[in-house]
């Protein structure tokens, strides 16, 4: 699979089983990338849409994730938002959900080098919490109503990620 940012690629058939995630990338994910509200990644098989992610910068307030963050000024940090992240039906339980994961990681670590960054925030779905448990996120206190707000420390990402299939990573992803 290709990760690349949002062009011109078809995304009239791209269907999650989520009206709204469907409805988002089809309506608003080229026009929220054009005004630099955010960015938004689509994962490419044979060049078929098979997935895409959306992500922009937040600040986190220190206090919001308690020890994790303690050692850190007390002001607020910058965080790489999982906004968005979703996997067409087809291509459901495939793997391609660690690999968007992937995607989010190195995102985050080039943002850390780059202008800081102290971790991934997403507020999660209710059936997306232990997806993302087990990818090392903590639950947190906060986030929308009937979302789990959770967070990764950047410290906490692992410097090699398995690839897709490999047992010890979740091989697909919730719709968040």
């Amino acid at each position: 699979m290709n990760i690349e940012p949002l062009a011109a690629h078809d995304r009239t058939v791209f269907s999650c089983g989520n009206a709204d995630l469907d409805s988002y990338l089809r309506q608003w994910a080229g026009q929220h990338q054009r005004r630099s509200a955010n960015q938004t990644y689509v994962g490419l098989v044979d060049e078929k849409l098979v997935g895409f992610l959306t992500v922009s910068v937040r600040e986190l307030q220190r206090d919001s994730a308690g020890v994790l963050l303690a050692k850190h000024p007390a002001f607020p940090l910058p965080v790489l938002l999982l906004a968005r992240l979703a996997i067409d039906q087809a291509a459901q339980r495939t793997g391609l959900g660690g690999r968007f994961f992937a995607h989010v990681c190195r995102l985050a670590q080039m943002l850390r080098s780059a202008v800081g960054c102290v971790g991934v925030l997403v507020d999660s779905k209710p059936d997306a919490v232990g997806w993302y448990l087990k990818l090392g996120f903590v639950e947190l206190d906060g986030g929308a109503v009937g979302l789990t707000r959770m967070f990764l420390a950047v410290t906490h990402i692992p410097e090699s990620r398995p690839e897709a299939g490999d047992a010890s990573r979740p091989d697909s992803a919730p719709l968040a």
